[in-house]
């Protein structure tokens, strides 16, 4: 008998910290979408924001940064791009105000270098009595989102802005695709938060390093291209495990009349503003080194029950599976970082030498993770899937958006069948695979008898 395909779990909203749960709410009101579309990206686009400003420790040697990778999984028309806009809009008008000033620093620098010549012609010809001029430095751009997938491109950038960077793509199949020999080996130091090294051979920088690259991830995919694209060189190569997968049910649009109101955009561009304002515990041009954060007792506590707990649960699973799971335990600590830092900055705390991880933010932390574990066996086995078994996961999902059972009739209507018998002939494919059970049954005020299916369990 073929066994019912898990059922999506909708993602947890209400444990998010305001004003990220208060966004995520009416943002998917507004946009008619799934909520879960925008949860993925703003945990991404918030953990970009921290950087390298901060990481949580959970052991002399351990210690987890505040990068996380999302990828959210839905066909064409799901209304992903307009949630992934909506999450990234705070992030644009911050980035669109700092290229404003840099175009200023640039004119400075123009006349500076204009100067500069000036006086270095003077020195040269002996009439400048001051010295050899010093040559002005030209400015950089501060970036916070980037959509350049290429590793000698993330490197470039990423050199001028040691803080880190968060990469967000409408569609990563670009990012897949980008991934030329030993690429995913870069991908997966940067998730570290570890040194990077890229030899370019040429050019008055052949070598660039980054001592602690820091880059998120996130976007979203067609779940049929997202099969093409990871190989069994991303699944054992490490890249895969490491990606935060979700997959909603497929409903129909419906029009809406909601808005996101202009306070909750505010909140969150103040929110921005504020983690981006996090600061660490050094920096220079090239460098930024992050404030380290200790768990509370308490915390520590809840984390080790979930540490052991979870252990257990990743021992019962093999192949990529287990290989997910076992950077869900590092995942939930990074996602207990991102809601300590949101609760901080939208309480107004300012760093201090005593900051630590709460129980609270330990707590959201592990609950999360435990959805992505559950979301992650339902996502693997999607894209393991075969056409038949993903035609019935379909057909099944259609049928629980009906209220668990369907009639003949009504079936017909739903997947537009030409005659009742070949919508009939449908339903009895599903119960011959074990699916359900298809029964005459009174329906209507007359009570009469109508062919119904009914999903098992």
């Amino acid at each position: 008998m073929t066994s019912l395909p898990d059922q999506f779990q909708p993602f947890p909203v209400e444990l998010l910290p305001d004003p990220m749960g208060r966004f995520v709410a009416d943002a998917s009101a507004a946009i008619g979408c799934d909520p879960v579309y925008l949860a993925l990206p703003l945990l991404s686009a918030a953990a970009g924001a921290i950087g390298n400003s901060r990481a949580i420790r959970l052991k002399s040697g351990w210690q987890e940064p505040s990068i996380i990778w999302t990828v959210i999984i839905g066909e064409s028309g799901s209304l992903k791009s307009p949630a992934l806009e909506a999450v990234l809009r705070p992030l644009h008008l911050l980035q669109d105000r700092e290229y404003r000033r840099f175009e200023q620093r640039l004119g400075r620098y123009r006349r500076r270098e204009q100067h500069h010549r000036r006086d270095l012609g003077a020195w040269s010809g002996g009439s400048n009595a001051r010295g050899l001029p010093r040559t002005p430095r030209e400015p950089n751009a501060r970036r916070y989102v980037v959509n350049d997938v290429t590793i000698p491109a993330i490197v470039r950038i990423h050199r001028h802005n040691p803080r880190g960077l968060l990469l967000a793509r409408d569609e990563l199949s670009g990012w897949f695709q980008s991934f030329g020999k030993g690429d995913a080996a870069y991908w997966c130091e940067m998730h570290g938060a570890r040194p990077l090294v890229v030899d370019r051979g040429a050019g008055k920088e052949r070598i660039l390093h980054i001592p602690n690259a820091s880059v998120s991830v996130t976007g979203g995919t067609q779940p049929g291209v997202l099969a093409r694209m990871l190989g069994r060189d991303l699944f054992e190569g490490g890249l895969v495990p490491r990606l935060l997968l979700a997959a909603p049910s497929v409903h129909p649009k419906t029009w809406t009349e909601s808005e996101l109101s202009p306070e909750r955009q505010n909140e969150m561009l103040a929110l921005f503003e504020g983690l981006l304002g996090l600061v660490p515990a050094s920096t220079s041009r090239r460098a930024c080194t992050p404030r380290v954060l200790p768990m509370a007792p308490r915390a520590k506590d809840a984390w080790i029950e979930f540490y052991t707990e979870f252990a257990e649960e990743a021992h019962s699973v093999s192949g990529d599976l287990a290989a997910a799971y076992s950077k869900l335990e590092g995942q939930a600590a990074r996602l207990a970082l991102v809601v300590h830092c949101v609760r901080r900055v939208s309480a107004g705390s300012t760093a201090s030498s005593d900051e630590v991880v709460d129980r609270s933010s330990v707590d959201v932390g592990v609950e999360l993770a435990r959805w992505f574990a559950f979301e992650t066996r339902r996502v693997y086995a999607l894209l393991n899937e075969d056409d038949q078994a993903r035609a019935r996961r379909r057909a099944v999902e259609s049928v629980r958006q009906m209220g668990g059972s369907a009639s003949v009739r009504a079936w017909q209507k739903k997947g537009a069948f030409a005659t009742a018998d070949e919508a009939r002939s449908d339903l009895e494919a599903l119960a011959a695979a074990g699916l359900g059970v298809l029964e005459r049954r009174a329906t209507g005020s007359r009570g009469r008898p109508s062919e119904v299916f009914t999903l098992q369990g």
